[in-house]
């Protein structure tokens, strides 16, 4: 298993270059590390407050928060985009995370599908690869990415594939309610059976990890997620009843098939684990 050793990132004084992003619970701003004068990423997330009586609850979520990212910043792994360090600003938290500059798989999947153009079974292995070894290591580490979407990894400049955005900080931040449009907006890349948990916030699973991956992979050969032509509430009461995966279109490989229907069982213990999937045939 390929692993980088931990090495602590000072940072200081970073100095904002502008805004990059807007996701559903915070700001993605571009900034510069004046230690060292690299450019780095800071998400800023506001943290809910719960009134006067309850600050406690405030306090107990930048205290989790801060053991989150602390603990996320020493797995580190060529397929993930490391975590750097998290301040507090006021009532919002900044999580500093690593600087790419390579687009994001949903937008590679776009450029290379609205010109009529198929991404090759290949280059879908490839790309699948790195996105395992990267999992693999996660998971290793008891820690299931919980928000696997071609928005959520990049294209590295070698063809490789890097996952951003895993572990449970958005969850700790937005605490149930904010994740509820979240939860809603990713509905194309998310297990069935947390659509339909009545508990909040759900919890993310090596298990759902692999059911997201499933969604990659199809949307890499058609361009879009399973199910995109369907609204999402239709969805939710699509994942309530059902009882097998998306069809699969017909000019398809037989490896990438059962590679795909590995990823798509409907019982989340069915599904093959990356130990499995890195050994199938469509990635051999």
């Amino acid at each position: 298993m390929s692993r980088q050793h931990y090495k602590p990132y000072k940072i200081e004084s970073p100095v904002n270059l502008g805004l990059i992003g807007e996701g559903l619970i915070g700001l993605v701003y571009e900034a510069r590390n004046s230690a060292d004068h690299a450019k780095i990423v800071i998400k800023q997330m506001p943290l809910l407050r719960f009134g006067d009586k309850t600050d406690y609850l405030f306090e107990k979520l930048i205290g989790m928060a801060h053991r989150e990212v602390e603990m996320l910043k020493k797995i580190q792994h060529k397929s993930l985009v490391s975590y750097l360090d998290i301040a507090r600003q006021q009532d919002s938290l900044a999580i500093m995370q690593e600087y790419m500059p390579q687009p994001t798989l949903k937008a590679w999947i776009k450029n290379n599908t609205t010109r009529g153009d198929h991404v090759s079974e290949p280059i879908i292995s490839k790309f699948v690869e790195s996105i395992l070894q990267g999992l693999e290591y996660l998971h290793h580490n008891k820690v299931a990415h919980g928000s696997i979407k071609s928005a959520n990894i990049f294209v590295t400049g070698n063809g490789l594939c890097k996952l951003a955005d895993f572990g449970q900080i958005k969850q700790i931040c937005s605490m149930g309610v904010s994740l509820k449009r979240q939860k809603l907006h990713d509905i194309y890349w998310t297990a069935p059976e947390l659509i339909c948990k009545k508990e909040e916030p759900f919890t993310s699973s090596r298990f759902s990890d692999i059911w997201s991956l499933g969604c990659i992979v199809y949307e890499m050969i058609t361009g879009h997620p399973p199910w995109f032509d369907e609204d999402e509430l239709t969805l939710i009461f699509k994942f309530v009843t059902i009882e097998k995966g998306p069809k699969y279109p017909s000019q398809l490989s037989d490896e990438i098939r059962d590679f795909m229907t590995c990823c798509f069982q409907i019982e989340p213990s069915r599904r093959a684990n990356v130990y499995e999937l890195m050994r199938h045939p469509f990635v051999q």
